[in-house]
């Protein structure tokens, strides 16, 4: 069977052809046909239908089709269970899933439909009308509806899917992204292509309450531009998110050529051919997306190492204060740059933010007092209250910190603290109630008790959480990090 093709430029909305609905196979005129199919499911009566056609031969009014359709379509739908787990962790690994209580799916087959092919990096999709139309208007169909798959298809995609449920402030930021048009929560990244609404989205996830207060009430202003950085620590959240979040996709297809070991029947070698095609072509799409992110995260820290070299440290939150990043002006970041980029990527990440390993580095006393104060595998798991601890520390010797004007600025942050924090204020006590004996100790020698104080604990807490990412270290370890400018 060949393919239709236009001799000549096709307008928008223009009519082409047209498919006559009595032509149309479907489960209801199967039923009609042949009564005794109505206790059958669609599928099942569909497929029965069709059967009985092939076997009228020239006396069936289909034949025609009929006769030109394949004679095997090795499809998802008719994969065994060890064939279906080839695709694991792509598009099609959820897309095959069958869901037992959708019971609404009808289908039909479109006689001579498919001939009407179409160029690579067309948006080609289903729709259906409510005349009973069916429009082709976008692609990417090809292993789930045909069963084979093409190398390097320009068309392929992957899917991300925006989850914000176990966000405590989900309504709030799903009324922000309502306001900022920014609803459909699913998009698709192809080879160097990821889309600019997918970033925008990400942004609001990881505002935290400091943000988000102080977006929402720029929301009408031109400094309030979602679509652009917002703030360093914003921008490095969303990319760090982001990237953790492609590297968990991919880390699922790497390391699979091991399952395709002992196929012996001429099938099953087919279908792994084309599932293998399929899981590089999805490998190929986020390693690349990695890239991209990758790039974006060290022309930010490029931009906030040269702000902080220059003293620009703008006032908190640290959001819509005009930081002007050209994202533009490094895209053609190969896959081989990814390693020396990450290299890059932790220096500058070194060099900017307040991390434990940093300040147990360059502060002996303090770092003397931790481990005194937590075991080993504690420095480990409190990392976020070791480092609300270091800023009140930190905070009785401004004009001999690394940090001064970073702290100049967070010291008089204190209208934000005294309101959010109000409802926290009990439960801030028992932490305060809790740390307190250990880092007043008078043989730890970490504070005095008119250091560390109920009031001190809470605006630590307010800047850590104001400033703190988390970032994967150069050992590959999830670390928190605060950000200074």
């Amino acid at each position: 069977m060949g393919g239709g093709y236009a001799m000549q430029p096709i307008h928008p909305n223009e009519i082409i052809a047209t498919l006559p609905l009595n032509l149309t196979i479907s489960h209801k005129l199967a039923r009609e046909y042949l009564p005794f199919l109505a206790p059958l499911s669609c599928r099942a009566a569909l497929a029965t239908f069709l059967v009985h056609e092939r076997l009228l031969g020239k006396l069936s009014f289909y034949h025609p089709y009929i006769n030109i359709l394949p004679k095997y379509i090795p499809t998802p739908l008719t994969y065994t269970e060890r064939e279906m787990s080839w695709l694991r962790g792509t598009n099609l690994g959820y897309g095959i899933e069958i869901d037992p209580d959708d019971t609404e799916v009808k289908e039909a087959l479109f006689p001579l439909i498919d001939s009407f092919n179409h160029k690579h990096r067309q948006k080609i999709t289903w729709e259906v009308h409510e005349r009973n139309e069916l429009r082709l208007v976008a692609g990417n169909y090809l292993k789930a509806g045909y069963g084979f798959c093409i190398p390097n298809n320009p068309d392929d995609w992957v899917v991300i899917k925006v989850n914000i449920s176990q966000d405590p402030q989900c309504d709030e930021k799903l009324d922000l992204l309502s306001s900022l048009e920014l609803s459909e929560l699913t998009h698709f990244i192809k080879r160097d292509y990821i889309p600019s609404k997918l970033l925008s989205q990400l942004r609001v996830l990881v505002m935290n309450s400091a943000e988000l207060s102080h977006f929402k009430k720029l929301q009408d202003t031109q400094c309030n531009n979602i679509n652009e950085p917002i703030g360093y620590r914003n921008e490095l959240a969303m990319l760090e998110t982001f990237s953790n979040l492609l590297k968990m996709k991919l880390e699922v297809l790497l390391g699979r050529d091991e399952e395709f070991v002992g196929i012996s029947s001429a099938r099953e070698s087919e279908i792994a051919k084309n599932c293998k095609i399929y899981i590089d072509g999805q490998k190929e799409i986020l390693t690349s997306a990695l890239a991209i992110i990758y790039s974006k995260e060290l022309i930010i820290l490029k931009a906030a190492l040269n702000d902080s070299k220059f003293s620009r440290i703008p006032k908190l939150p640290f959001v819509c204060n005009n930081i002007n990043i050209d994202y533009n002006s490094n895209n053609n970041t190969s896959l081989t740059d990814i390693n020396s980029i990450i290299l890059a990527k932790n220096d500058i990440l070194d060099l900017l933010l307040i991390t434990i390993d940093k300040v147990m580095k360059i502060d002996k006393k303090f770092s003397k007092a931790i481990n005194e104060i937590f075991s080993e595998e504690l420095i480990d798991s409190e990392q976020d209250t070791i480092l609300i601890l270091y800023l009140i520390y930190e905070g009785q010797y401004i004009e001999k910190s690394e940090w001064k004007l970073f702290f100049e600025v967070a010291i008089k942050h204190n209208d934000f603290y005294i309101q959010e924090y109000e409802e926290k204020f009990q439960e801030l006590t028992e932490l305060y109630n809790e740390l307190q004996p250990l880092v007043c100790n008078p043989d730890v020698k970490l504070f005095d008790k008119d250091v560390f104080n109920i009031d001190k604990l809470v605006w630590s807490v307010c800047i850590f959480e104001i400033c703190s990412i988390t970032f994967t270290n150069k050992n590959k370890k999830q670390c928190f990090g605060i950000v200074t400018l």
